[in-house]
């Protein structure tokens, strides 16, 4: 009984520790994409206002709209409106009568002569294009820096609340919330578009709207009243706020499947529970031993296929020492010796005994299958030790490694050579990728990029390639044991679902992403 009642309560636990994580997650990806969309859009916006700047009577919408290839299915309409609050130009085809926006919250924001920022509005009806949409604007400035209309780009708020359908998340719910708390894009299961407008003040997410980080809060939808778990993340330059939202009746579905079921199991082999109790104790050691057994066999195939970088490394040391003790014996037989040049060549020999010695160490403790313990670890050890290791496969690949590791990074609380498997994986993947890449490269360019930055609690690392990226079916199954991409023989598919296993074990998180022509990596540990 009392086993059952802490399983309870474990599932319980576990099952919304695991939702909160996948809320946090969803949230994270939600706010990254309306970020990037945002700053691609403005950073047109601020080379339209200096082309307007230089020749305000001969910018034309169409070649911009054509030149700069806006994003037309986030993009609805781009306009010209002068100081006065009229339309002067229009992607879409202008109307016969003239349309005055004076009267917009988007014009009247860029009347303030003290600011010069973008501004998002709430969702509006167009006048010209008939559609909901979101209204990003900033000011003109004639050749003599006056002040002399606003630039319009319209964004279609259904665009937006598109990111609901690339994850499988049932009856939950997606919201992109302005500044002034109302709904700007929503996305869920059935009629999407219901509460786009709607002001979140006076309901239960209204918390969120003065949060200045991250949070988590179980509310009730004021739009479909339905119960959920919020994961919420404001976007400081934008002045925005995104949250994603589980049904709780989804996350609970699966744990009281599961008590139920545990219920009938425990009456029925009530008699029996101390022998089967440990018939799975048995099993879960034998399936850690297992676990740990493909890891390690991982690691020694990966020392394996780097046993020529690895002899070519302890070849230099043993060559300076060995040249330098021939020099010594030379200079004493034709007494040309003198103490000072004999210390120097003995400390020559020193120095390349113990590089050869700190290397034949490091392979020795990558090799064992005693990981050590969970401690604090600075990053920049890590990259020492993979770089050690990895250096001639990436010399023989024509790869560069540009690292970027601020001085004043946090530890990470990890495992050293659990950590350096899995940076050694990814930096191995991506000279595969540069290997078989379809995109032309010359080799000055082939680099991998390694980036860490402090993410609140947390620790960011980024690996970066540009060989092309990774596929729409091969996105899908990256992390499943097995899958590989390298053709029979050249690869078990094995690396990226241990490295998940590991990271996941020490309480971060892993993903991929298409980004910058490339494959990108994105590694979250707890701070030290």
């Amino acid at each position: 009984m009392f086993m059952f009642i802490s399983f309870i309560f474990n599932e319980q636990a576990l099952t919304r520790h695991s939702a909160q994580r996948d809320t946090e997650n969803l949230a994270r990806g939600f706010a990254e994409t309306v970020n990037n969309s945002i700053n691609d859009v403005d950073q047109i916006m601020m080379l339209m206002r200096s082309a307007y700047s230089a020749n305000p009577v001969g910018i034309k919408l169409s070649d911009w709209t054509t030149a700069r290839k806006f994003n037309t299915k986030l993009t609805v309409q781009i306009s010209i409106v002068d100081r006065n609050g009229l339309l002067l130009q229009s992607s879409l085809d202008m109307p016969k009568t003239p349309v005055n926006l004076s009267d917009r919250a988007h014009f009247k924001a860029q009347l303030n002569p003290n600011a010069d920022e973008l501004f998002i509005s709430d969702p509006v009806v167009g006048r010209v294009s008939n559609q909901r949409t979101i209204q990003l604007t900033r000011k003109l400035f004639n050749n003599k820096g006056q002040f002399s209309g606003i630039l319009v780009v319209s964004l279609d708020t259904d665009y937006l609340s598109q990111y609901y359908h690339s994850f499988d998340i049932s009856n939950g719910e997606i919201l992109l919330v302005s500044a002034d708390g109302v709904i700007d894009a929503r996305g869920t299961l059935a009629n999407p578009t219901d509460g786009i407008g709607t002001s979140l003040h006076n309901t239960q997410l209204e918390p969120m709207l003065d949060a200045v980080g991250p949070g988590v809060i179980e509310a009730e939808s004021p739009i479909d009243h339905t119960e959920r778990l919020y994961a919420y993340r404001p976007l400081r330059d934008h002045r925005l706020q995104v949250a994603v939202g589980l049904s709780l009746e989804d996350i609970r579905r699966p744990m009281l499947y599961r008590i139920c079921l545990a219920t009938v199991l425990c009456l029925s082999i009530l008699l029996s529970i101390l022998l089967t109790g440990r018939a799975l104790r048995r099993r879960q050691v034998k399936e850690y031993e297992a676990q740990a057994a493909l890891a390690h066999a991982k690691k020694l195939a990966q020392l394996g296929e780097m046993a020529t970088g690895i002899a070519h490394e302890l070849n230099q040391p043993l060559g300076v020492i060995s040249l330098s003790a021939e020099n010594c014996i030379r200079a004493i037989d034709v007494g040309s010796s003198t103490p000072e040049r004999l210390r120097s060549k003995l400390n020559r020999i020193i120095e390349e005994t113990v590089r050869a010695a700190t290397l034949i160490e490091h392979m020795r403790v990558f090799g064992r299958n005693d990981h050590g313990p969970i401690t604090s670890i600075r990053l920049q050890k890590v990259m020492d030790n993979v770089l050690q290791i990895i250096d001639f496969k990436l010399s023989s690949e024509h790869v560069s490694i540009k690292s970027d590791l601020p001085s004043d990074l946090p530890p990470v609380r990890a495992q050293l050579v659990l950590l350096e498997q899995v940076l050694i994986n990814l930096i191995a993947n991506a000279c595969h990728a540069y290997g078989v890449s379809t995109v032309p490269a010359k080799p000055s360019l082939r680099t991998i990029e390694i980036t860490a930055r402090s993410w609140g609690a947390m620790v960011r690392i980024n690996v970066q390639d540009h060989a092309g990226g990774i596929s729409e079916y091969a996105m899908e199954r990256l992390f499943i044991p097995f899958f590989t991409t390298q053709g029979v023989g050249k690869g078990v598919g094995l690396g990226l679902a241990i490295s998940y296993g590991i990271i996941t074990d020490l309480g971060g998180s892993i993903v991929a992403a298409n980004q910058n022509g490339g494959a990108l990596f994105t590694i979250t540990l707890p701070q030290g």
